[in-house]
C-alpha cells in the first residue's frame, strides 16, 4: 500500500495590466535590487496589494506596538519630572539653608567679599561648562 504524497498547494494567478507611476515603478526596482533580484517585480506589487487589503489587522498590532511606546514614553518623561522636581526641591533648601546660617559682610569688607565671590563663580561656572563639553556628569564637580 502506497502512501499519496501531500499535494502541492494550488495558487491561482492572474495576469493583469497594470499602469503605475513612474515613482512607484523606481520603488519597486529598489526594493528588487536590494532583495539581490531573487524574486520579480510582480511579487512585489502582490505583496504591496495584500499589505494595503490587509491594513485592518497590521493597523490593529501596529497601533498596540505605537500605544506600548507611548506609554513607556509616558512613564520616562513621569520619571525625568520627578528627578526636576527633587533638583529644584533640594536647590531651594539648599539657599535657603545658606541664606539664613551665612553671616552678613561688614560694609568695609564688602568689596573684597564681592570680588572674591566672582572670582568663586566664574570658577563654577568653567568647570560646569567643561563637564558639559565633556557629556560628564554632577558627579566629577564634587570630586574635584
Amino acid at each position: 500500500m502506497t502512501v499519496p504524497k501531500e499535494a502541492a498547494p494550488i495558487t491561482l494567478k492572474k495576469q493583469i495590466r497594470v499602469s503605475i507611476s513612474l515613482n512607484s515603478l523606481l520603488c519597486l526596482e529598489a526594493a528588487k535590487i536590494k532583495d539581490n533580484h531573487r524574486y520579480p517585480i510582480g511579487h512585489y506589487i502582490d505583496a504591496a496589494i495584500q499589505s494595503y487589503f490587509n491594513q485592518s489587522e497590521n493597523g490593529e498590532k501596529s497601533m498596540a506596538l505605537i500605544l506600548r511606546r507611548l506609554d513607556k514614553l509616558n512613564l520616562s518623561q513621569d520619571a525625568c519630572r520627578q528627578d526636576v522636581l527633587i533638583s529644584t526641591e533640594a536647590l531651594h533648601l539648599f539657599v535657603r539653608v545658606f541664606l539664613t546660617n551665612t553671616a552678613e559682610v561688614a560694609r568695609e569688607n564688602s568689596d573684597a567679599a564681592e570680588k572674591r565671590g566672582g572670582e568663586r563663580m566664574r570658577n563654577f561656572l568653567a568647570t560646569l561648562a567643561e563637564t558639559i563639553e565633556r557629556g560628564g556628569s554632577m558627579d566629577e564637580i564634587k570630586e574635584k
